[in-house]
């Protein structure tokens, strides 16, 4: 089972690759899901737009 790099609360960034309409960020995580396939996944939420989406943690990197 793999540990959750980020906490509740971070803020992070979406890697490029992935979701072509969605802002850069910053992003907060805003809850800790359970793993897929051994890597966790993350429900964060736009300070853009305000909207969440699911992110797993190789799509993601922490600001600052």
């Amino acid at each position: 089972m793999a540990k959750h790099k980020f906490r509740i609360g971070d803020l992070v960034e979406l890697k490029q690759s992935i979701a072509v309409n969605a802002p850069r960020g910053p992003y907060e995580v805003v809850r800790l899901l359970p793993e897929s396939g051994g890597v966790p996944i993350y429900r964060i939420r736009s300070s853009f737009d305000n909207h969440e989406r699911v992110a797993d943690e190789t799509q993601l990197r922490r600001l600052g």
